[in-house]
C-alpha cells in the first residue's frame, strides 16, 4: 500500500439546470470530458471509474454502463456507491479511488456523478422518489417525506439551542450570497431574511426557501499519485483527510430515522477525527467549508458537530455574518444545494469541484482570504452516514 500523496488534477462540470433529453450517462460523460479538458489527460488515461447510480433510471451497472457510454478500455476497475449525498458526491468516492491508486488497482480514476432530476421528474415527483428510498415497512407506509424528516431535526434543535426563526433563515441568505457572486449558480436574485420566512411553508419550521433546489447537472473529477501528476506537469489538489462514520446517539449504524439516536446532532465529529489525524491538522487549519447543505438546519448542525463554532452557537454564528462573502468562515462558497444546483446524489460533487478551484486560485480575491485547506462534508442516509474530506494546497 502506497503511502505516496494522492492529488486531484481535473475538475468538470455538466450544462446546469433543466437540461432537455439528458440523462444520467449523458451528463456525467459531459463533466467527464470536462475534467479530462481541464488536467489535459486523454480518455485512455482513465483506468478506474466510480459512480452513483441514478434516481430517475436504475442501471445494474452504472459505472459499467458509463465507461461503455464513453468508450473506455476495458482495462479498468469499476466501483458503484450508493449513500446519498455522502456517496461519490459527498466524498466517499474521493475516499475509494484514494485506495484504488494507493493500492496499485489503478493510476488514474474518474469520480462522475449526474442526474436528471428536474427535466425527468420535476420537483414533486422527485420528493416522492427520494421518501420511498427510506425504511419502506416502517416509515415510507406512512407518508413521511424528505422535508419532513428534516423538519424534525429543525424543530428539535431550534428548541434546545433556542434557535431562532430569522437565524435559521440567515443560513438561506448566506449560501444566495454567494451564489449572486457565482454565475453558474442558478439561483442569483439576493434574498432577505423576509423573504425566506415568506416562502411557502413546506413542513414546519421549513419554507420553501430552506430547501435545495431540484435541478439536472453532475459534476467529475481526476485523481492520480502526486508523482504521476508532477510527471505530467499537473499540480494537483491534495487530499490530506479522510473519514467517515455511520450513525448518531445511539453509537449503532443506522440508516432510518426511527432508529436515528439524536435530532441536534449528526455525529460529523465521529467522522472528522480520523480526518484531521491523517491530515495532522486540526479545526483551525480550516479555511473554507462545504456542508451539506439540502436543507438550512444541515449547516447548523454540522458547524456545531464540526466544531467550527460553539455549540449552541451556530444561529448566532450564521447570523451574524460569518459564512457570508467576507465573513470569517466562507461556507458553500458556490452558492450550495439551495442556490447553486441540487440534482440529487450529484449535488454534493459540486462542493468538491468549488473547493478545489478556490484552492487552486492561489490568492484571495477580496471576499475570500487566500485559503489553503478546504474541508466538504458529505452527508447521507438522513445523518446516518458522514464522510469529511480534507483539501489542501500540499
Amino acid at each position: 500500500m502506497s503511502a505516496e500523496p494522492i492529488v486531484i488534477v481535473g475538475i468538470g462540470e455538466s450544462e446546469l439546470g433543466f437540461v432537455a433529453g439528458s440523462t444520467s450517462l449523458s451528463l456525467c460523460a459531459d463533466a467527464a470530458v470536462g475534467a479530462l479538458k481541464d488536467a489535459n489527460l486523454g480518455k485512455n488515461d482513465i483506468d478506474g471509474v466510480i459512480t452513483t447510480d441514478s434516481y430517475v433510471r436504475y442501471h445494474n451497472r452504472h459505472a459499467v454502463q458509463l465507461a461503455q457510454y464513453m468508450g473506455l478500455s476495458c482495462d479498468l476497475r469499476v466501483a458503484d456507491t450508493m449513500t446519498g449525498g455522502s456517496s461519490v458526491a459527498g466524498g466517499l468516492g474521493v475516499h475509494y479511488g484514494a485506495a484504488m491508486i494507493s493500492g496499485g488497482l489503478c493510476n488514474v480514476v474518474l469520480l462522475a456523478c449526474g442526474d436528471n432530476l428536474a427535466s425527468a421528474d420535476g420537483r414533486d415527483n422527485a420528493v416522492q422518489a427520494y421518501a420511498m428510498n427510506f425504511e419502506r415497512e416502517f416509515e415510507s407506509a406512512y407518508g413521511p417525506v424528505i422535508p419532513s424528516r428534516y423538519a424534525f431535526t429543525a424543530r428539535r434543535f431550534m428548541h434546545e439551542r433556542g434557535t431562532t426563526r430569522d437565524q435559521l433563515s440567515a443560513v438561506a441568505v448566506s449560501t444566495r450570497d454567494w451564489a449572486c457572486l457565482n454565475p453558474r449558480a442558478l439561483k442569483r436574485t439576493p434574498i432577505t431574511i423576509a423573504d425566506v420566512t415568506a416562502s411557502k411553508m413546506i413542513s414546519t419550521p421549513l419554507h420553501m426557501l430552506d430547501c435545495s433546489l431540484v435541478s439536472d447537472g453532475a459534476a467529475a473529477l481526476l485523481m492520480m499519485r502526486e508523482s504521476e501528476a508532477r510527471a505530467r506537469g499537473l499540480k494537483g489538489i491534495h487530499v490530506s483527510g479522510m473519514g467517515s462514520s455511520h450513525g448518531v446517539g445511539t453509537g449503532m449504524v443506522h440508516d432510518s430515522v426511527s432508529f436515528q439516536g439524536s435530532f441536534v446532532s449528526y455525529g460529523c465529529d465521529h467522522s472528522l477525527a480520523p480526518a484531521l489525524k491523517q491530515s495532522k491538522m486540526s479545526v483551525k487549519n480550516i479555511d473554507l467549508a462545504y456542508l451539506y447543505d439540502c436543507f438550512s438546519i444541515n449547516v447548523l448542525v454540522m458547524l456545531e458537530d464540526l466544531g467550527l463554532c460553539p455549540r449552541g452557537e451556530a444561529g448566532a454564528f450564521v447570523a451574524d455574518g460569518n459564512t457570508r462573502p467576507g465573513g470569517s468562515l466562507p461556507v458553500n462558497t458556490h452558492g450550495g444545494l439551495m442556490s447553486y444546483c441540487h440534482s440529487g446524489k450529484p449535488g454534493g460533487l459540486f462542493m468538491l469541484t468549488e473547493a478545489v478551484r478556490r484552492l487552486r486560485a492561489g490568492k484571495g480575491d477580496g471576499i475570500v482570504r487566500e485559503p489553503e485547506v478546504a474541508l466538504i462534508q458529505g452527508h447521507g442516509a438522513h445523518a446516518g452516514v458522514h464522510v469529511t474530506t480534507l483539501l489542501s494546497k500540499q
